[in-house]
Order: structure tokens, then sequence, then C-alpha cells
């Protein structure tokens, strides 16, 4: 998984050259040498928060130019890592990004990618992914309850509710309770 959400993911893709204060290889190209796996899998997640990252050198690379040259199959095909300053065939990676906002993808980005648009969560659905993070536990029933009825009521909103948010709320409600000192 690759996040995009820090401003160095394009770093994290193509790789650094040497000389470069954190040289190293692009995630993609690490994954295939030590998996050997030609077609591996890339989940870039939070694609629509690209930015551009600055180096401490003058040089500057952004997740947008880094993916561009992944995702053309003929650039793709030809990949030199920086690092290793060989030629990789990137052609056969899968590449699945996520977004919450498709409108804000960079356009370059959204003409080379297929969009699925997911529907806001269902509240059963939002329900049954609570439950399935706290099953199994020993939650007091009440405070289940409470949680459940909480996690429907605001997946029934306008805004909905975060699978991020869902997974938080289990977290509490599977912590051990603090002892109450008078």
């Amino acid at each position: 998984m690759i996040d995009v959400g820090g401003g160095s993911a394009g770093f994290r893709i193509s790789g650094t050259e040497k000389g470069w204060g954190a040289e190293q290889p692009g995630i993609p190209v690490e994954t295939i040498l030590a998996t050997r796996v030609a077609n591996p899998i890339m989940v870039v997640d939070e694609i629509d928060k690209a930015r551009t990252a600055y180096g401490t050198r003058s040089g500057s690379t952004s997740i947008t130019t880094s993916l561009l040259q992944m995702l053309e199959p003929g650039t793709a095909r030809h990949f030199e890592c920086p690092f290793y300053r060989i030629p990789f065939d990137m052609s056969r990676v899968v590449w699945v990004m996520t977004a919450n906002d498709a409108d804000t993808i960079p356009e370059p980005l959204r003409d080379r990618s297929r969009l699925f648009v997911l529907p806001k969560l269902s509240a059963a659905d939002a329900v049954a992914h609570f439950d399935l993070l706290v099953e199994r536990e020993n939650t007091r029933a009440a405070d289940l309850v409470r949680c459940r009825d909480f996690v429907m009521s605001m997946a029934e909103r306008p805004e909905g509710i975060s699978l991020r948010q869902i997974t938080q709320l289990a977290n509490a409600a599977r912590a051990p309770m603090p002892r109450m000192v008078h």
C-alpha cells in the first residue's frame, strides 16, 4: 500500500537516485525483486491528495509524474529505476488507486484509469462491518447495542459514516474500561 497523504509518494513509486538524502528504489521495483512476481498489485491510497514533493537538492517529483510513466505501456516497458540504473519492465504491474473525491484526481491519471464509483455505505453494511470487527470480543452486550445503534444512525445521515470511523468505534468498544478512581 502506498499512501499518497505524505508528499514523498512520488519518490516511493519511482525511487530516488543515489545522491539523494534518502536514496532507495521505488516500492514497485522492491516488490518485484522481493517477491519475484512480475505483476504485483500496487494499491495507491488517496490518490486524490496527490501533490509535488521537493528534495533537499533542488529536485522534485509528483505522484502524478511517477505514476504516468508506470501507467503508459510504452514507458512502463522501459522504465529505468533511478536507484539501480537498470531497466525494469513495469508494464505488467496492476495499479489500484483509491480516492474519496474522484473530481480531484489529476486529469492525466483519470484519463489513463478505469473509474469505479462505489455507492455510499448502507446502514445494514455499516452495522455488518461493525459486527465483524467486534465478534468474539468480550464487549458488554449493552455497549454493543448502543454502538450498533450509533453506527446505524450515522450511516443513515446524508454524509454517512466511513469504514475508518466504524473501525475506530469498534476499537473503542473493544478497549478495556479504565478503572474509576474517586
